[in-house]
C-alpha cells in the first residue's frame, strides 16, 4: 500500500487538475479539505474496494486533516502547486491555489497512467464537475448538512469523523437517494452512471440551496 503521504499528494494533484479542468481559478486550503472529506465519507458507496487511508477530524472550521495542508505546502514547494492569491484579513490569511504546468505533466505522464487509481479518478473527476456547477458556497453548505458533521456539531463534540463502511458512517444516508429511485449500484465507468450521479448532487443542491452558507 502507498504511505499516506503520497497517496495525499497523489489525491490533492488530481482534484487540483480537475479544478483546473473545470476553470477554477484556483481553491483555498478549506476547499481541499472539504472535497477530499466528502470523497472519503461517499467512498464506501462508490469506492468499496478501495479503503480511504487517511481521516479527518470535526473542528469549528469543518472536516480537517493537518496533513493535508502539511502536503499543499509541500507540493507548492516542489513546483506541483502555484499560490495564485492572498487575502489577508484580521484574524487569518486566505492562499488559493491551482495546479502547475509540472504538476500536470505528473498526472498526464504518471498519475493518469496508474489503472490502479482509475475508480478514484473517475470519482474525483466527477465530484469536482459537480462543484463547477453548484459553486464553492455548495461545497461549505453540503459539508455543513452532512449528518457526521451535523452530529457532532449538535453535540459540541470534536472528534474523528467515521469514513467507513461501518454503520457509524452516517454520512452514507446521502445515498438514500440510490435507493428509493431504485438504483443498486453504480459503475462509475458508465457514462449513465456518471450522469445519474450528477442528478444526485442536483437533489442535493436544490435541497441545501436555501440554507444559509
Amino acid at each position: 500500500m502507498l504511505q499516506t503521504d503520497l497517496v495525499m499528494k497523489n489525491d490533492l494533484l488530481l482534484i487540483a487538475y480537475y479544478m483546473n479542468e473545470n476553470g477554477w481559478s484556483g481553491a483555498n486550503k478549506s476547499t481541499f479539505q472539504r472535497v477530499l472529506y466528502f470523497s472519503a465519507a461517499l467512498s464506501p458507496i462508490f469506492l468499496p474496494n478501495e479503503p480511504w487511508t487517511y481521516n479527518f477530524s470535526n473542528t469549528l472550521f469543518g472536516p480537517y486533516n493537518s496533513e493535508i495542508s502539511t502536503q499543499m505546502n509541500e507540493l507548492q514547494t516542489k513546483g506541483f502547486f502555484e499560490l495564485e492569491s492572498r487575502k489577508i484579513y484580521s484574524n487569518r490569511i486566505e492562499d488559493r491555489y491551482s495546479i502547475s504546468e509540472r504538476g500536470k505533466e505528473v498526472c498526464r505522464q504518471s498519475l493518469f497512467k496508474v489503472e490502479t487509481l482509475n475508480g478514484k479518478k473517475i470519482w474525483l473527476r466527477i465530484l469536482v464537475k459537480a462543484l463547477s456547477i453548484y459553486g464553492e458556497d455548495f461545497l461549505s453548505k453540503l459539508v455543513k448538512e452532512d449528518p457526521n458533521v451535523y452530529y457532532q456539531n449538535a453535540m459540541n463534540k470534536r472528534a474523528k469523523l467515521i469514513t467507513d463502511e461501518s454503520a457509524e458512517n452516517l454520512s452514507k444516508e446521502f445515498f438514500d437517494y440510490i435507493k428509493t429511485t431504485g438504483k443498486e449500484e453504480i459503475d462509475l465507468e458508465l457514462d449513465s452512471d456518471q450522469d445519474y450521479l450528477l442528478l444526485f448532487f442536483d437533489v442535493l443542491y436544490q435541497k441545501y440551496k436555501g440554507g444559509s452558507q
